[in-house]
């Protein structure tokens, strides 16, 4: 079904030196790149006058991978025979033939040396990641996986209808692109992830995933905001080439990344102008919660350059006086949350008593919090969040996570599931999806769909006359 052979180059086995091995996936067919892949892999497509794999493998060897492994399939004399005939300086290439097409998963099996963590690769990806930083991220965080991710504006060929948690219509989108994070096609791996592909037969990347996420196994993400190119894509693959014909035989990689953060200042405006559109939303009595130009409580620019103003009606003489309100509610125990959300800095939460559940099919959270909060800003930019029930013993994190101001979480014990950040020794954890943005006076509730839940036995802390308390 396969068989190596070994290739020109001066490097030793990772796996026998400790350093880290990466295995290049090039034995696609590249069908969305016809009629050109008829005659050409799809990793030797070129970019000026370069292979795409040679960029790659040239960017592996600047982070200091030189025991490289092509996957090698279809028409792999031809990869095999430009590798054979270059100056491959200190890199060490083998090659992995699949005589019959086995998946992306399936022809690690087939990999010697992969004993210690290994990174894997498609063939047709040009980017600038720093391949260091992702495995030192991976190892960190004590991943099993870790997937690199960037973020992707998917064009939508339908009008879009946004529904509450009653199904009725509160805006509709006609053809909008949304942004969602997706597979890098670069992975950071530990040698026991290979106990989990079974031998001799077809297995894909998403099947291996899958296996893992039921056995509860640690998978990472890697969040990435750099350049980035699928060259399998078309699009992808003539931007590419037209980036290289701009810089006339130059640094093509300082080129695309110019032309790339032009399309992402673009971009940015146009999610700019999809925010305002979900916070204009009238509610029963024609207020509308909007978003305006602004800043962070602590007067900084966020993520998104923006900050939440309510329009509505004014209330502070509406009959109730705001102190006497506070303090009767005061009178109510309230649970203490911590809700947390992932950004591309890193961990961000804030202390919330405001959460309560909703509905129980589907199973459905609230949580109220501050129109001007940091937070809130970064929610429509992740989608989801994580609600953390403290423990009793968990009051110093209460307070930690109730102050104002970036780097509160430094002081936080956390790790991540399922890609949230989740409070190491809280007494219950909820992952939620975002499902709504409902105006709330001078806060904002947001609902979420609960996807995955745990709780502990420890008691739960309460907020009850502005004290602490552990239920009994």
């Amino acid at each position: 079904m396969a068989s190596r052979i070994a290739a020109n180059g001066n490097g030793s086995r990772s796996g026998r030196n400790g350093k880290t091995k990466a295995v290049v996936l090039a034995g696609g067919r590249g069908t969305r790149l016809a009629p050109y892949t008829s005659v050409l892999p799809k990793p030797l497509m070129p970019v000026g006058e370069r292979a795409i794999l040679e960029l790659v493998v040239d960017q592996l060897e600047s982070c200091g991978i030189k025991d490289i492994t092509f996957c090698v399939g279809y028409l792999a004399h031809l990869i095999q025979s430009v590798f054979d005939n270059r100056e491959n300086g200190h890199v060490s290439i083998e090659y992995v033939h699949e005589h019959e097409a086995l998946g992306t998963a399936a022809p690690l099996k087939l990999v010697d040396g992969l004993d210690s963590t290994f990174l894997v690769m498609n063939g047709d990806v040009l980017t600038e990641l720093d391949y260091r930083d992702l495995i030192r991220y991976h190892q960190e965080h004590g991943n099993m996986l870790t997937i690199a991710t960037r973020a992707r504006a998917i064009k939508v060929d339908y009008g879009i209808l946004h529904l509450d948690v009653m199904q009725r219509v509160r805006d509709f989108e006609e053809k909008p692109e949304i942004t969602t994070p997706v597979s890098m096609g670069i992975y950071v791996m530990e040698p026991e992830v290979l106990e989990h592909i079974p031998e001799n037969q077809y297995f894909d990347f998403p099947h291996l995933v899958e296996t893992m996420l039921d056995l509860g196994l640690p998978i990472g993400s890697y969040r990435y905001d750099g350049l980035w190119f699928d060259i399998g894509r078309q699009e992808d693959y003539e931007e590419a080439v037209s980036a290289w014909a701009a810089a006339d035989g130059g640094d093509i990689m300082e080129h695309l990344a110019i032309d790339k953060a032009a399309n992402r200042k673009v971009r940015s405006s146009r999610s700019l102008r999809s925010l305002a559109r979900t916070y204009s939303r009238p509610n029963g009595n024609g207020a509308r919660l909007h978003s305006v130009d602004g800043g962070n409580e602590n007067g900084n620019g966020n993520g998104l350059g923006e900050s939440l103003e309510w329009n509505g009606p004014d209330t502070s003489s509406a009959g109730v006086v705001g102190d006497d309100f506070r303090d009767t509610l005061a009178g109510v125990p309230a649970p203490v949350t911590i809700v947390t959300t992932s950004s591309p800095e890193g961990p961000h939460g804030t202390t919330v008593s405001a959460f309560s559940s909703l509905s129980a099919d589907p199973p459905l959270v609230l949580v109220a919090l501050d129109r001007k909060s940091d937070l809130l800003n970064l929610l429509p930019q992740t989608g989801r969040f994580a609600v953390n029930l403290l423990a009793g013993d968990q009051e110093d994190l209460g307070l930690t996570c109730a102050k104002k101001g970036s780097g509160k979480f430094d002081q936080v014990p956390w790790h991540e599931d399922r890609g949230l950040p989740r409070i190491d020794g809280a007494a219950a954890w909820l992952a939620c999806d975002i499902q709504e943005f409902l105006p709330g006076g001078d806060h904002v509730i947001v609902v979420g769909l609960v996807t995955a839940c745990e709780s502990e036995k420890d008691e739960a802390l309460v907020y009850h006359r502005r004290r602490f308390l552990q239920l009994a």
